[in-house]
């Protein structure tokens, strides 16, 4: 268990099929891709966005139900490639984002 992430899973992927299903309704899902991992977690843009992200072994994915735009309608999705990542770092941001993570990719 990584330091300090009591919510982390080292359990097999629970519901795998549940999530799968859902993938296919939101994202292109390539044959072969498979999920490795699902996390509860937050997104901090203009405001804090609940949702799961997604670990495939061909990308990472992002989903919330909210957006920044009008919060209550609408989603948000985020895709990144494995191959664009550059750089993944563990953060620790201070008294409420105490374990976060900043992708770096190929594009900024």
């Amino acid at each position: 268990m990584p330091d300090g992430d009591e919510n982390y899973d080292e359990s097999p992927v629970k519901n795998t099929t549940k999530h799968l299903n859902f993938l296919k309704t939101k994202i292109n899902f390539v044959e072969g891709e498979e999920i490795i991992r699902t996390f509860s977690c937050a997104l901090a843009d203009k405001i804090i966005l609940q949702g799961r992200l997604y670990v495939t072994n061909l990308r990472l994915c992002f989903f919330s139900k909210f957006n920044t735009s009008n919060v209550f309608f609408g989603e948000t999705l985020i895709q990144v490639p494995t191959k664009d990542i550059m750089r993944l770092e563990k953060r620790k941001n201070g008294i409420f984002f105490d374990n976060s993570i900043s992708i770096t990719t190929i594009k900024g």
